[in-house]
């Protein structure tokens, strides 16, 4: 079956250059040596320098389509890096897709059925996860430290000029680990909200909050089968502002990919996530999506909604909203 989060393309590239390289050494050459490649480097062992053929190899390897480069390096450098990879191309914590507050790129159109000050409404998000170091232990298991980055923006379609209303700024550290079907993510992240300069204008009476936290949270992923996902953690406010923001949270959810080999049948994505503070009295959100992805990450959803407001500012409001967002997770 196709799954959204296969391995990266790019990573797959690397390990059909790794094959190619290691069946025209031994075909060609006659030589077997472990090779490695990364974004279509290849590095092999630095004794083959002193090899007749040292030339010719080098040659023959950087004609392969998709090398860009060969480089010779001692033996031990070769065994560590096949354990060890630097900006490796996907987050080895997969995204949460029902997560309103996750980072990624992202566009999206919902109407809010509550009463509020505004009724129509554009969600940009702009964020990336990226993977900065991983590597294999012992126990085959997979560590990684890497970071997320994003803007969460929202729009009021209703006015001339679609004034920005909130602006939500997250940053955070996360450190992942990964044994079969099991993972989990631990994150140290800050976030501070803000109100639109027109919004303030247009709405004299709306009050600013200088809402501003540092949050160490977990969340706990298991992988039942092919298609179905859960998941839950909990986290903890460590610096806030306002000082009597509510310092608990905890999170729970569940993902269906259902795939199909066939190009005519959509691949169908279920997800739902769910998220009590401590600040609202633990009453729960909701947050549903419906949709299909795309071959390049990319996910059309259907969007519902219902709970308090994940919009920084606006936290103190109860909101329900459906809609319909583009978002891509890379």
């Amino acid at each position: 079956s196709i799954s959204l989060y296969a391995k990266d393309i790019a990573e797959d590239e690397d390990l059909y250059i790794m094959g190619y390289v290691r069946a025209v050494l031994q075909s060609e050459f006659g030589i077997d040596t472990p090779v490695e490649v990364q974004r279509g480097r290849v590095y092999l062992p630095e004794m083959l320098e002193d090899s007749l053929q040292y030339e010719a190899v080098k040659e023959r390897i950087e004609s392969i389509k998709g090398v860009s480069k060969v480089k010779f390096v001692p033996q031990k450098q070769i065994d560590t890096m096949s354990n060890t990879w630097f900006m490796p191309a996907d987050a080895l914590f997969r995204p949460l897709l029902g997560d309103p507050k996750w980072s990624r790129f992202s566009a999206g159109y919902h109407y809010y059925t509550k009463d509020v000050n505004y009724k129509h409404a554009f969600d940009g998000v702009f964020g990336k996860n990226l993977s900065i170091l991983r590597f294999a232990t012992m126990s085959d298991t997979l560590a990684e430290v890497g970071l997320q980055a994003s803007v969460f923006a929202t729009f009021d379609l209703a006015s001339d000029s679609f004034d920005l209303m909130n602006a939500d700024y997250f940053v955070g550290i996360p450190v992942t680990l990964k044994h079969n079907d099991f993972s989990v993510i631990f994150r140290y992240y800050h976030q501070s909200s803000h109100l639109g300069d027109e919004y303030i204008k247009r709405e004299p009476s709306v009050t600013r909050i200088n809402l501003s936290y540092e949050t160490l949270d977990f969340i706990t992923s298991y992988d039942v089968n092919d298609n179905l996902r859960v998941y839950g953690g909990a986290g903890f406010v460590i610096r806030r502002n306002p000082s009597d923001f509510g310092r608990w949270h905890i999170q729970w959810g569940a993902e269906l990919d259902i795939s199909s080999d066939s190009l005519f049948i959509p691949i169908t994505l279920l997800a739902i996530d769910m998220k009590s503070y401590e600040e609202a009295d633990f009453k729960p959100y909701i947050s549903a999506k419906v949709g299909i992805t795309m071959s390049n990450k990319g996910i059309i959803t259907l969007d519902f909604y219902n709970g308090p407001s994940p919009h920084g500012q606006f936290y103190p409001d109860h909101v329900t909203w459906i809609g319909t967002s583009l978002s891509f997770y890379i």
